[in-house]
């Protein structure tokens, strides 16, 4: 936003005219009264001076200056001291400054003594300077100044001087000697001072100085004549500071900007006073003046400038409007927008005649934007879109109302908004479509997208978007897996964009096709040569990556002399963890180059490694995870030199790494969006706990035991005591590490028991993600569907992106199943598995969504996904024996008990360690029998089952027992 240009009042400094007048005489004592008689000659000069002083009162010095030239006549040229200054006095106002330097010179040399010898001191020093006769005028008139009633008069003269003159530093050197002694509120003249001095500030560019002067007047001034000038010099100061980027200093200076009001109603009774002041004067009266008698001129001087300063500030009608549009910029500028908000919507609302209204309303705009207000400032796009088509913001703010269509998920209104920008008259079609070509990019419409960039490019084959706009076309291929199409377009990236930023990322991913496609030895070359040529490209650290999985894909070297590939691709991805610039490479390379060097026992690089992280992501999650590896790494050094007999070092060094993530753990507790404080505090217990343990120990010991272990803890992370923790998630924080303690020493009762008093530790929204999931799990098997949902909602609501995130939809989705909710079960299995692809609990998701279909009678469905399960080989396990088993309860569901007797012999033939499953198939096998009246096969099942040992504490088995005898066995 540009700053308005600055409404200045043409005020005109009362000093000026002032300094143009010398001071009038003393007047004449009054004349005698008329006498018939013939006057003497004393008679005659004193009634011709009382003339010539009334005359130079009204300001008709030629009539002043006859009536002392009748006086010389008479008097044969004799000298008389108040002639003689009255006549200096005459000449100088008539701006006959020779003359009146050659009298008042002369008066100063006689009349040493006389009591207006300073005053005409004075008017000589002036009439030196208007004649340029700048070392005798300031002579003269410092000399006056060293008497002290009138040193500040003096002072202004020469100051005014020196800054009509354009040498503003010996201006100033004189006004900081008058105002140095200021302490209480500023004289007239000092006012004037002051004012003056901020005027040269100004003009230097020194708004310190100037603001500084300005408070100093403010502090003390009442004259009104002082307030306009102070309200010019407000907006001067306001408008200097924000013109230097000092949007504090700026604030303060318009907001001690009087309003317009105020300003006009001053002046006008300022005008109304001087008015007053001259019919005083012809009326015969004397009016004093910054302590000097005010001759009529001088009087009708002052009144004429005022009424143009009146005139000027009764048609700035926007003055108002002006200042407070410079109050927006402020308070715009340093991020208060609401203030600034404010602001231009009372300009916008109040003065609807403002040139610049139509900048307020942008402001209006860019305010809401920033207030995340996007409705409303969307609501006020098509408002200046409307009222202000041609404005010089349109073009912004048609990009920002397509932002804020696109933002706000409104796809189509924000491609309307473009596509309508682009077919205006006079649009920058090119920008447009580029704007139009990254929405349509980012909502994943590629044929869309690729047809505005194209679009683009048409307008102008050269345009300056051609780089971006050539190399998003080839992503629109690329993103949806057309490699033909993605090789031909990075092609012609490459080929027409030799210098172009994304030249490096296109040929890796020409590579990354090759390798895709089996040509792993194309795409090595292609991508070694990239490291060579361009090794500082932003874009070389995922390069570094993709060479790192090629090589470790490369088989084991046969002779001592081949290339050793695993080598080649820890150095790869420990390039690429140097060169990363996007979070996703640096924490793919970081968890591969960590995993092979875990694998050499290279701690020492590990924890140099790590220590690199640590030091560029100080007070992050990403930090505590460093410390982890830091730690970890001086374990095994501690490991290392125990082996080598070196207990003493060896306990220092894992007291060290103990204090290490105690220290970092500990800011963090009472945060619990931070995730890695669990996984630090795992690390330390597991820093504490001894290696081995026997297994043959008494209660009694074992108890002793975890509260050694946990006293040992909480002295390590708590020295201060429990005072140090700051709130509930701290606390329950503790109390998770205490109860995992006692898991780690098998005493589970413990644990359950720990881990059920945490709820009154913290309250629900105090816990972090994994307490949040621990515990609604833990409630969830309880039974304790309430609060188990209490917590699940708010780890969904509030930690969706959490590592523990999946838990969830899924614990949800399990309550609604128990509560024969299946629809919604359902739906919040489907979430969780869209949404949580490659998490921990997808398998849960998948047996869970399997188990719900069944129950909505989705048989097919169900059978799909059970098939799906089990012959994934990642889950195999437990799940399998779940699906086998499900199998057969579907096929049970449709009345197809031979089918469902082969799942369940499955089961029960190839997954005998899950004992739970194999009773229940064994049992079910039998059941089937019994439904396809096979019961001879049923009684053999049954026995067989009831003759095994090691599942007789399955509540199949009892049941297999009162079957038995029914089957006429």
């Amino acid at each position: 936003m540009r700053t308005l240009p600055s409404i200045t009042l043409a005020l005109i400094c009362p000093l000026a005219s002032l300094l143009a007048q010398a001071p009038a005489p003393a007047p004449a004592p009054a004349a005698a009264p008329a006498a018939p008689a013939a006057l003497n000659l004393e008679q005659e000069v004193e009634q011709l001076y009382g003339e010539a002083t009334t005359a130079f009162n009204r300001g008709t010095f030629d009539v002043a200056l006859q009536k002392i030239a009748a006086i010389h006549t008479k008097t044969s040229d004799r000298d008389f001291e108040r002639v003689m200054f009255l006549e200096g006095a005459c000449h100088y106002n008539l701006e006959a400054y020779d003359k009146a330097i050659e009298f008042l010179q002369k008066f100063v040399t006689t009349y040493p003594n006389s009591e207006v010898l300073h005053e005409a001191k004075m008017s000589l020093g002036r009439a030196y300077l208007k004649l340029k006769k700048e070392d005798e005028g300031v002579k003269v008139l410092k000399e006056v100044a060293t008497i002290p009633t009138l040193r500040d008069q003096a002072g202004l003269e020469i100051a005014f001087y020196f800054k009509s003159n354009n040498k503003p530093d010996q201006a100033l050197e004189i006004l900081e000697t008058i105002l140095k002694d200021l302490a209480g509120p500023p004289s007239q003249e000092q006012q004037q001072g002051i004012l003056m001095a901020a005027e040269i500030y100004i003009g230097k560019g020194d708004s310190d100085q100037a603001s500084a002067m300005i408070e100093k007047l403010r502090s003390g001034a009442s004259a009104d004549e002082s307030i306009v000038q102070l309200n010019n010099l407000g907006v001067k100061v306001g408008d200097a500071m924000l013109e230097q980027k000092r949007y504090r200093e700026a604030l303060l200076a318009y907001q001690s900007v009087r309003r317009h009001s105020e300003i006009l109603r001053i002046q006008k009774g300022r005008v109304e006073a001087i008015e007053g002041w001259i019919k005083q004067i012809d009326a015969g009266r004397r009016v004093y003046f910054m302590g000097r008698t005010l001759s009529k001129d001088e009087a009708q001087s002052l009144l004429t400038a005022n009424k143009t300063i009146l005139d000027e500030i009764t048609k700035a009608t926007d003055y108002d409007a002006a200042i407070y549009y410079k109050l927006g910029q402020s308070f715009y500028e340093m991020g208060r927008y609401y203030e600034s908000l404010l602001a231009f919507t009372k300009i916008f609302d109040e003065f609807t005649e403002f040139p610049d209204r139509h900048r307020c309303l942008f402001g209006m705009i860019v305010c809401n934007a920033a207030l995340k207000r996007s409705a409303r400032a969307y609501t006020l796009c098509e408002q200046y879109m409307n009222l202000f088509p041609e404005g010089p913001n349109a073009p912004q703010v048609t990009e920002m109302f397509g932002g804020l269509a696109y933002e706000s998920g409104n796809i189509n209104a924000a491609v309307r908004a473009f596509q309508k920008a682009i077919a205006s008259p006079g649009a920058d079609k090119e920008r447009l479509n580029y704007l139009l070509g990254i929405v349509l990019f980012e909502s994943q419409q590629f044929d869309d997208s690729r047809a505005a960039f194209q679009s683009l490019l048409e307008v102008n084959k050269e345009s300056a978007y051609k780089d971006e706009a050539q190399y998003r076309i080839a992503l629109t291929y690329f993103f949806q897996n057309d490699s033909v199409g993605t090789r031909r377009a990075l092609r012609d990236y490459i080929a027409q964009n030799a210098r172009g930023q994304f030249v490096v990322d296109a040929r890796y991913r020409l590579a990354f096709i090759d390798f895709q496609g089996g040509d792993k030895e194309g795409a090595r070359k292609e991508l070694e040569a990239l490291v060579k040529e361009s090794p500082n490209d932003p874009n070389i650290g995922q390069v570094f990556y993709l060479l790192g999985d090629i090589y470790s894909q490369m088989p084991p070297p046969r002779e001592e002399d081949a290339t050793d590939y695993t080598l080649l691709a820890l150095n790869a991805y420990r390039s690429a963890v140097e060169k990363a610039k996007t979070n996703d490479v640096l924490s793919f390379a970081l968890e591969a180059a960590n995993n092979m060097m875990v694998d050499r026992g290279m701690w020492n690089e590990i924890s140099d490694m790590w220590s690199t992280q640590y030091n560029s992501k100080q007070g992050t999650p990403e930090a505590l995870k460093a410390i982890h590896w830091i730690s970890r790494a001086k374990e095994r050094e501690a490991s290392q030199l125990l082996k080598e007999g070196k207990t003493t070092e060896a306990e220092a060094k894992s007291d060290e790494a103990r204090k290490l993530v105690a220290k970092e753990a500990f800011p963090f507790l009472g945060n619990p969006a931070n995730e890695q404080v669990e996984m630090l505090l795992q690390q330390l217990i597991s820093m504490i706990l001894p290696k081995k343990r026997s297994r043959n120990i008494s209660a009694e010991a074992a108890t002793a035991d975890i509260e050694t272990y946990e006293k040992k803890f909480r002295d390590i992370l708590l020295p201060e005591g429990d005072a140090s923790l700051v709130n509930g998630t701290a606390a329950a924080r503790v109390l998770f590490a205490r109860a995992l303690i006692a898991r780690s020493l098998r005493d589970i009762p413990k644990y359950d028991n720990i881990v059920s008093i945490i709820p009154d530790a913290a309250k629900a929204e105090e816990l972090s993600p994994l307490l949040l999931s621990t515990l609604g799990e833990m409630l969830l098997k309880r039974g304790d569907f309430t609060k188990a949902t209490e917590y699940f909602n708010i780890l969904r609501t509030k930690y969706p992106d959490s590592e523990f995130g999946d838990k969830a939809p899924i614990g949800l989705a399990a309550i609604a199943y128990e509560q024969k909710d299946y629809d919604k079960a359902l739906e919040l299995y489907n979430e969780a598995i869209e949404k949580y692809v490659a998490t921990s609990g997808i398998l849960d998701a998948y047996l869970g969504k399997a188990k719900t279909l069944m129950a909505l009678a989705k048989f097919d469905e169900a059978t799909e996904l059970y098939d799906t399960i089990r012959n994934n080989r990642e889950w195999r396990g437990e799940a399998t024996a779940i699906s086998l088993f499900m199998l057969g309860q579907i096929a049970d569901a449709q009345a197809k008990h031979e089918e469902a007797l082969g799942w369940y012999q499955r089961c029960f033939l190839t997954q005998r360690r899950y004992k739970d499953w194999f009773a229940k198939s064994y049992l079910h096998a039998a059941k089937a029998c019994v439904k396809l009246n096979r019961r001879e096969d049923a009684v053999k099942l049954l026995r067989e089952m009831l003759a095994r040992t090691d599942i007789q504490d399955q509540p199949e088995f009892n049941e297999a027992q009162q079957l038995l005898p029914t089957l006429g066995s």
